[in-house]
């Protein structure tokens, strides 16, 4: 940083040294920061990627916070930190197609809050210490367009655990537009339906949705669409992932209550990892494969797949339950596969268990039916919950 630049350059005190509600000033990158512009909520928006992390116990500590460039970083006497949108002069975080990078280690919290607008950006988070349990939380109340990922991806590379949760708590409709992606570690996505309308009319729908892929390269990733106590029992909110869900190492877990629709094509493997996917549908209705989100005059495109590419030694596994009280099921293929005939078959495997509830209907449409090297399973009760 050149002199000039430095001149201009302040850090605010930390209100509480071990827990840090912060947020930056009339200038972000490199320039002026005022420490009073969470409390005037006149801090300057964030329009370019950027940058927050924390400085390991070891490192020698200069100050409380840092702005350099595009990087925030909070001295190692900070345990947690808190960014709010509402401190913001927009009251939102509007930088599309840009990235937040969240860096934690040692213990640390980061506390991420859109209350006020949606989130439109890209978001990543991962951990950088080994020895360490790190915890990261998002709270949003009109949605998120932008990409999601948790852990390392292809330019950063560390594979040490981060404790993600993601609420998405809008009062009528919960979106995310974009992809999510797990490498490492334990995410939870939550869409919190206890916000949603407690005296629901015929004419309303609540909406809870991805747009997007849902990957999981390891660890564990769960998503819940959940009926909850706030929420009025007539209540039947609907539910919609709308791109690909696969598992190619770690774990997916979804559950969906209301009315549910899968559009995309749900994949375990086909890497060497192992890879499963866990599906619960309850509520009113599920719809897997063609639907007013494909057009049913369209040729079915939704598969289920399980893979096991390079070995027959790690499971590569969906499991599907269904207990709506109907139930759909288009598909242009169910295909259990190994490329190596060896070991068991049981590692590459498909079970769908019917089971609706109240006298309810089950409908399947199935186009082909493969098991090369492994195993496919259609019934009712199969499956415990």
């Amino acid at each position: 940083m050149k002199t000039n630049q430095i001149k201009n350059f302040k850090l605010f005190k930390p209100i509480i040294a071990s827990s840090l509600a912060f947020l930056l000033s009339s200038s972000l990158y490199g320039q002026n920061v005022n420490k009073s512009c969470s409390s005037s909520m006149s801090c300057t928006d964030i329009k370019d990627h950027i940058f927050f992390k924390f400085k390991s116990a070891n490192t020698p500590e200069n100050s409380n916070i840092d702005f350099v460039g595009y990087t925030v970083t909070f001295g190692k006497s900070i345990n947690s930190a808190t960014l709010k949108d509402s401190y913001f002069q927009s009251k939102s975080f509007n930088f599309p197609n840009k990235i937040m990078t969240v860096v934690l280690n040692s213990g640390k919290t980061f506390n991420l809050e859109a209350s006020e607008a949606i989130f439109n950006g890209n978001l990543t988070v991962y951990n950088e210490d080994i020895n360490s349990q790190t915890t990261f939380t998002g709270k949003f109340s009109h949605g998120m367009q932008g990409n999601i990922i948790i852990g390392f991806s292809d330019d950063i590379k560390s594979s040490y655990s981060v404790n993600s949760t993601l609420t998405f708590n809008g009062n009528k409709d919960n979106a995310i537009q974009g992809n999510i992606v797990v490498n490492s570690g334990s995410n939870i996505i939550i869409f919190d339906t206890s916000s949603m309308q407690k005296e629901p009319s015929s004419k309303s729908t609540d909406s809870n949705r991805i747009d997007g892929e849902i990957k999981v390269n390891g660890g564990s990733n769960a998503i819940i669409f959940g009926k909850t106590e706030g929420m009025a029992s007539q209540s039947k909110p609907t539910n919609a992932i709308t791109g690909a869900i696969i598992a190619n190492g770690g774990t997916n877990k979804i559950s969906m209550y209301g009315d549910n629709t899968i559009a995309g094509t749900i994949t375990a493997g086909p890497n060497g990892n192992q890879g499963i996917n866990y599906l619960y549908f309850s509520g009113e209705k599920t719809t897997i494969g063609n639907n007013e989100i494909t057009d049913e005059t369209k040729t079915i495109t939704t598969s289920i797949i399980a893979y096991n590419k390079d070995n027959n030694n790690t499971d590569k596994q969906n499991f599907l339950k269904l207990e709506s009280k109907t139930n759909e099921i288009n598909l242009k293929d169910l295909s259990a596969l190994a490329d190596k005939q060896e070991g068991s078959r049981d590692k590459a495997r498909n079970i769908i268990s019917l089971d609706p509830t109240n006298s309810g209907t089950n409908t399947l449409r199935i186009v082909n039916i493969t098991s090369t090297g492994g195993r496919n399973y259609i019934g009712k009760n199969i499956l415990t919950s």
